[in-house]
C-alpha cells in the first residue's frame, strides 16, 4: 500500500508538472485550465488539513480462531465525519503481546469519502499465549500529491485474550497424597472455619454466626462472646509461577501452558488450590484461590497482562519477603520455573515441586 501511495504521488507530480510546461508553451489561454484545476486541488487539500478538527474515528473489533495457524484478526474501521473527503490516510496499528513483550508496528492506508465509513483487516499469527493489545495512537492525513500532511494523535485500543494449550501434565503422587481430607495443622495467624479447632474467643458483631456463640461463656461474663475457628493448612497448594528469568518468548508460552495444565489437572481431582505470582502493575506478589475453572480463568486473564523478563530478584525471594505472614500458610509448592535460585528457602515453608520448560517431556515433576 506504501508503494501504491509513493506511485499515485509520482503520477500526480509528473501530470503537475507537465500542467506548467503546457501552460508556458502553449499561446493559448485555455492551457491554463490543468494548472489551474491542480492548484485548486493542492488549494483545496491544504484548506482540508487546516480544518480537520478530530473529525476521524477509529473502531477497533479482534477476532481469534483457534487452529493449527492460530489466526488473530483486527478489523479496523475508519469513520470521516467531515463533509470533505479524506483523501490519503495513513492508519498507525501497534500490536503488542502484554505476556511476551513483543511488539510490531503495521502502517494502513486508505481514503475515506465525506460522511463515511471504510473497514480494512490486518491478520497475525497468533502462536503464543498471552494478551494481545491493537492499538491507534495516530493517523496521518495527507493531501492527494502528498505534499501537506498532518499528524492527529488517537487513542483507540482494544485487547483479546489468546489462552495457552492444555498439555497432559502428571502431577507426582506426593502431591496428591498430601491432600488429605482432614488436617492436623492449623494457621497461628489467620482465622477459618474449621469447627475442630477453636482458636480463641472475641466479643459478638453484628454479622457473626449465632452457631459460634460460646454460651457457656457469655453466662459466665454476662456478655455474648464467638469462638474463632481454625484455619487448616497443611492441605494447602500453592501453584507459583516465575515471571523473571526468561530466556525467550517461547518460553513465557510454555510456562502460561504448565501453569493453565496444572491448575486443570488439580480443579479434576477437585482440589481447591491458589496460583499465585509477581504482579507487575500492582507491584506486589499476589495469591488467588482456585475452587473451579471460572476462577482459575479469570486469574490467567490477569497472567496473561503480565509481562515476563529478566529481573535480579528471583520469584521465591519475592513470594517470602513481599507477603505477609498469614498469607505463607502454604503445605506444597508447584513452582513453575527455570531458575533455581533460593529453592532452600522456600523448602522451609513445605515441601516443593518444580515444573520446567526445557525438559524434553512435560509431563516432568522434579521432587526437591
Amino acid at each position: 500500500m506504501q508503494k501504491l501511495r509513493s506511485k499515485k504521488s509520482i503520477i500526480f507530480i509528473v501530470a503537475f508538472l507537465l500542467a506548467i510546461i503546457n501552460f508556458l508553451i502553449m499561446p493559448h489561454y485555455y492551457s491554463a485550465i490543468p494548472l489551474l484545476l491542480f492548484i485548486i486541488l493542492m488549494l483545496g487539500g491544504l484548506l482540508n488539513l487546516l480544518t480537520a478538527r478530530g473529525d476521524v474515528d477509529p473502531d477497533i473489533k479482534l477476532a481469534y480462531e483457534k487452529g493449527e495457524d492460530n489466526r488473530l484478526r483486527a478489523d479496523i474501521a475508519i469513520y470521516n465525519r467531515s463533509v470533505l473527503p479524506k483523501i490519503s490516510l495513513k492508519i498507525k496499528v501497534e500490536i503488542l503481546n502484554m505476556l511476551t513483550g513483543q511488539r510490531k508496528s503495521e502502517d494502513v492506508y486508505m481514503s475515506i469519502g465525506p460522511k463515511a465509513k471504510k473497514t480494512t483487516s490486518i491478520d497475525m499469527n497468533a502462536q503464543l499465549s498471552g494478551c494481545y493489545r491493537i492499538s491507534i495512537e495516530h493517523i496521518e492525513s495527507a493531501d492527494l500529491l502528498n505534499v501537506f500532511k498532518r499528524d492527529f494523535a488517537i487513542n483507540s485500543r482494544k485487547e483479546i485474550e489468546v489462552f495457552p494449550k492444555l498439555d497432559a501434565i502428571e502431577i507426582g503422587s506426593n502431591v496428591y497424597s498430601a491432600f488429605n481430607i482432614e488436617s492436623f495443622q492449623y494457621s497461628l495467624f489467620k482465622i477459618g472455619d474449621d469447627p475442630g479447632e477453636i482458636r480463641g474467643v472475641r466479643e459478638y458483631q453484628p454479622g457473626d454466626n449465632p452457631k459460634r456463640i460460646h454460651w457457656k461463656l457469655s453466662g459466665k461474663i454476662g456478655d455474648v462472646v464467638v469462638r474463632e475457628l481454625g484455619y487448616p493448612v497443611e492441605n494447602d497448594i500453592l501453584l507459583m509461577i516465575d515471571y523473571d528469568q526468561i530466556d525467550d518468548e517461547k518460553a513465557a508460552d510454555t510456562k502460561m501452558s504448565i501453569c493453565f495444565s496444572l491448575s486443570q489437572r488439580l480443579i479434576e481431582k477437585n482440589i481447591v488450590h491458589n496460583i499465585g505470582w509477581y504482579d507487575r502493575e500492582e507491584k506486589t506478589f499476589c495469591i488467588k484461590p482456585v475452587k473451579n475453572i471460572h476462577d482459575r480463568d479469570n486469574i490467567m486473564r490477569r497472567l496473561l497482562r503480565n509481562q515476563m523478563r529478566n529481573e535480579e530478584v528471583s520469584t521465591i525471594r519475592r513470594f517470602i519477603s513481599e507477603t505477609e505472614m498469614n498469607q505463607r500458610v502454604f503445605s506444597h509448592y508447584l513452582y513453575i520455573s527455570d531458575d533455581n535460585r533460593d529453592f532452600e528457602q522456600l523448602l522451609e515453608y513445605g515441601e516443593l515441586n518444580v515444573f520446567g520448560t526445557k525438559e524434553k517431556r512435560l509431563d516432568h515433576t522434579k521432587g526437591i
